[in-house]
């Protein structure tokens, strides 16, 4: 027996009046003046969904690899305004393209991947 991806039913979109759409378990309240972190975040998620989802990177990582790519973007944009004039030429662009022939016939792409 299969089971189906999604199911479709009529549902009755209309509340009660008076009723809430979030229980007062489910909600989480913040005060103005309080500050949580994503570990606070996610344990609160963990609890609510009864799951067990871990943070896999520090902030000083994601921050680290953050400015890193930022450098080699700004390297890059350096590099093509230092190299502007020389990029106009049609023999650089015959020369890059003959180069990308050879090297994708000669089969070292098709040796790399695999």
């Amino acid at each position: 027996m299969t089971v189906p991806y999604f199911v479709v039913s009529p549902m009755d979109l209309a509340r009660e009046q008076n009723e809430e759409l979030f229980k007062s378990e489910q909600k989480w309240l913040i005060g103005a003046n309080e500050v949580y972190d994503a570990n606070k975040q996610i344990e609160f998620v963990n609890n609510s969904l009864k799951t067990d989802v871990k943070i896999k990177f520090t902030f000083i990582s994601i921050l680290m690899k953050n400015l890193i790519g930022f450098a080699v973007i700004g390297c890059l944009f350096q590099l093509v305004k230092q190299i502007y004039s020389v990029l106009l030429m049609q023999i650089v662009w015959f020369g890059i393209s003959i180069f990308v022939f050879i090297v994708c016939t000669g089969g070292l792409v098709y040796s790399m991947l695999n």
